[in-house]
């Protein structure tokens, strides 16, 4: 039996625990996309300041963060497999509650459940793939994490064209949920034989920290999240006030920052394999600084595009090779050690939005973003963290 299968699963079949780790990565990355899309609708029309809009956008941080030691204790005790599957259609229902909110408070509060929900869903499905990647014995979580980054496009390009439609998020997001996660509980639901889950039952949730080992792990993480977070919050308002792009244009920056993460993840584990965590994560780090400035400082449409290209490139790897380290840590469960360092990074989430927020209302959303050029900066000097246990 290869490691593609479980004990009760045929040779040959289409499904494979793979292939259903895939499906999951992808439906956390659909449900995020379709909300990153109407962010600018939002915005318009419950009247947001870039202060008040910052402080809402702490609701899904805030979510994950509190979701992190249940997502331990529950990833032990029901595995990731099954977890991640419960958690897809949380997440999905969070999605449809967020686009009913009738006033910022609402927003605020679906906002919440949302970060909860992608909060499980993420420890769980990182925790499946780690131990995916440990039974193939080879690299497979940038592929995997690819399919958040093919969700997330999907996700904006739908949403730019419910906005064309002029369909409201409390329209688009039930139709959309409803038709992205049909498919992907079908192929998620496959056999899996999970290793000592009697001992896991005793599990309670915790405050999920990483072990010492792991902290450097996690202020990468940190770094790259805040990043990430930051683009997807931020970045149509950026196309929107710094260049002439229209609305339905400025959704499709984080598109073309998509669609670039997924090109390197889909090749991410062949380049990690050949040259190792440490250079490909410097690599992509100085990549993304580059295309941080260049989106922020150029005033071109063009140009902001090239720098979201640039930086979907250069972050696309930094995530995943965090959390492939942190799963093939041997002083902690996978699963706690994902939740470990995904409650750093999701800090980083946190206090991310309301930055970039309060440094725009002070000087500039130009200004503001471009000062995210310094944390990639930061990962390629503390590179050497990602190399795996033991070398």
């Amino acid at each position: 039996m290869n490691a593609e299968t479980s004990a009760t699963q045929p040779r040959g079949t289409f499904r494979t625990p793979r292939k259903g780790a895939m499906g999951i990565y992808f439906s956390l990355g659909a449900m995020f996309g379709a909300w990153v899309s109407r962010i600018p609708y939002f915005k318009e029309t419950f009247a947001l300041d870039e202060r008040t809009l910052g402080l809402i956008l702490l609701g899904m941080a805030a979510g994950a963060i509190i979701s992190f030691p249940f997502s331990a204790a529950l990833t032990e005790r029901l595995g990731g497999a099954r977890l991640s599957r419960y958690a897809a259609v949380g997440n999905a229902g969070a999605l449809v509650l967020t686009g009913l909110a009738l006033s910022p408070a609402m927003l605020a509060g679906g906002l919440m459940l949302l970060g909860f929900a992608g909060g499980v869903q993420g420890v769980a499905v990182n925790a499946w793939g780690g131990t995916i990647e440990k039974r193939l014995g080879k690299p497979i979580m940038s592929s995997l994490h690819a399919m958040f980054s093919v969700g997330a496009g999907l996700g904006t390009i739908i949403g730019a064209g419910a906005v064309t439609l002029g369909l409201p998020p409390a329209v688009h997001f039930p139709l959309y949920a409803a038709i992205v996660l049909a498919p992907v509980l079908w192929l998620a639901l496959v056999p899996w034989t999970r290793s000592s889950p009697a001992a896991r039952r005793s599990a309670r949730p915790r405050l999920a920290l990483p072990p010492p080992a792991l902290w450097l792990v996690g202020i990468i993480t940190f770094c790259a999240m805040i990043c990430e977070g930051g683009i997807a919050d931020w970045g149509a308002l950026l196309l929107l006030e710094t260049t002439v792009a229209s609305e339905a244009q400025a959704a499709l920056g984080f598109t073309v920052f998509s669609v670039l993460m997924v090109a390197i993840r889909l090749v991410g584990d062949g380049l990690v394999a050949r040259f190792g965590p440490v250079n490909a994560a410097r690599l992509g780090a100085i990549v993304a600084a580059g295309g941080i400035l260049l989106s922020s400082l150029s005033g071109l449409v063009w140009a902001a595009f090239v720098g979201f290209a640039l930086m979907g490139a250069g972050f696309a790897l930094l995530v995943p090779l965090t959390f492939s380290r942190a799963a093939a840590e041997d002083e902690a469960s996978a699963g706690a050690a994902i939740a470990g360092v995904s409650t750093i990074g999701h800090v980083g989430l946190l206090l991310g939005p309301v930055m970039i927020g309060f440094v725009a209302d002070v000087v500039s959303l130009r200004v503001s973003f471009a000062l995210l050029a310094i944390l990639p900066l930061t990962i390629a000097l503390m590179a050497t963290r990602l190399k795996p246990a033991g070398a």
